[in-house]
């Protein structure tokens, strides 16, 4: 996937687009929660001030000189500030007497919205890139993107989003660069150029993340896997030993790629130092050392039954079989029977059209108590994509070898009233 067609650009942009408005029609429109409330204090002083110190928050800490300081990464409150700087201006320009922050607050919920619908298109790109077709890749991001939490987390204004939405802009330029590794094996006809081009990027959005939030760094080496998959590859240069040629090439993605991440570091210590004159410290005092100290049997209720982010509200492709869920891939089930019956459990629906593109069995977390799509809507769409199903298996019966059956259905579904 080193070259979009013109086909597959029109595909994402419509996707973004169509993604956008789904959200910005159940945006909240307001700040909602502590955290957001902290980082939009800070794009304002930052804003309008140009300073970083806020009032008195809980979620603050106090810092030099006894002012106090967002302890959240910079990144999100960037992010948010050509947001406070629209509202700012439409505050300005209205024709009737308006709070001065009420639509800067509108704005800035509007900044998870275009995150995450950006990073709806990077999560097609990605998928596409690992072979599956333009409509597979559609059915599994629009999945994705309406029965996940991509959906509430749009809504809300932490900064998840970002840091997600950077990490898979990490992994796609590191499958992009792979690609173009593997396609030059000998490494003479790929120029020295585009190896730290894309090296940079992929610092650059893993630096992003890490600015967001520091705890990004324990997922980079995952998304980077690409990265010293295409350097050890480099190094071989095409031949059965290591060349001086290649050492050098791999030595220049390896530090393309490290530099912009030293670099976020060294910036994300010197706004520790600026907070809170510690370039170790993230306000977060003796919490990390102090550890967990909620009870253990209290910490197991709350991971398998808190009505936000329980574990029994959730269930996963291959984990926790909560009834009714049948499974994709099983031989005995009615498919047809249990996807209508359990058209709740949205996983099956993600599940369905991963198995329509590739016969795979994969699936994020999905809230249960969280129905983003009417029920009927739902219903209907997978009654029609078992048919779907159905005819595919049709066409790969004869001569399809050892594939596997996904949907070894015997009653073709109905979408009716």
């Amino acid at each position: 996937m080193t070259n979009l067609s013109a086909a597959d650009r029109r595909t994402v942009l419509r996707l973004v687009l169509w993604v956008f408005g789904l959200y910005a029609l159940t945006m909240a429109g307001r700040v909602v929660s502590g955290d957001g409330e902290t980082m939009f204090q800070t794009t304002r002083a930052v804003v309008e001030r140009g300073q970083l110190s806020i009032d008195q928050r809980p979620e603050a800490a106090v810092g030099r000189g006894g002012r106090y300081f967002s302890k959240y990464g910079l990144g999100q409150s960037v992010v948010q500030a050509p947001f406070v700087v629209a509202g700012r201006v439409i505050a300005f320009l209205a024709p009737i007497q308006t709070p001065p922050d009420l639509p800067a607050r509108f704005f800035v919920g509007l900044t998870n919205v275009l995150v995450t619908s950006i990073g709806s298109g990077i999560l097609w790109m990605v998928v596409r890139s690992s072979g599956i077709g333009s409509r597979g890749s559609t059915g599994i991001t629009l999945a994705t993107a309406t029965t996940t939490l991509l959906w509430p987390y749009s809504r809300a204004d932490f900064a998840e989003p970002l840091q997600a939405t950077a990490l898979l802009a990490a992994l796609l330029a590191g499958l992009i660069l792979y690609e173009k590794v593997s396609a030059n094996q000998s490494a003479a006809d790929l120029a020295s150029r585009s190896i730290v081009k894309w090296g940079c990027s992929i610092g650059f959005a893993i630096g992003v993340a890490f600015m967001t939030k520091a705890a990004s760094l324990i997922l980079a080496p995952a998304v980077a896997i690409p990265v010293f998959v295409g350097a050890w590859h480099l190094t071989l240069a095409g031949q059965s030993r290591i060349t001086r040629r290649g050492l050098t090439r791999a030595s220049a993605l390896l530090f393309s790629v490290g530099l912009p991440v030293a670099g976020a570091g060294l910036a994300q210590a010197l706004l520790n130092w600026y907070r809170f004159g510690n370039p170790f410290e993230f306000g977060y005092g003796d919490e990390p050392s102090t550890g967990f100290t909620t009870p253990i049997y209290d910490g197991i209720g709350y991971l398998l039954w808190s009505s936000g982010k329980g574990a029994r509200m959730v269930r996963t492709s291959g984990g926790n079989r909560l009834p009714p869920s049948p499974l994709v891939g099983t031989s005995k089930a009615d498919h047809c029977t249990g996807l209508s019956i359990s058209v709740r459990h949205r996983t099956l629906v993600f599940l369905a059209m991963v198995g329509v593109a590739r016969g795979l069995e994969l699936g994020p977390k999905i809230p249960l108590r969280h129905h983003s799509l009417p029920d009927a809507w739902m219903d209907c769409a997978a009654s029609r994509l078992a048919e779907v199903a159905l005819e595919r298996q049709d066409r790969h019966r004869v001569g399809g070898g050892d594939r596997r059956r996904i949907w070894p259905l015997r009653q073709r579904p109905r979408c009716g009233n």
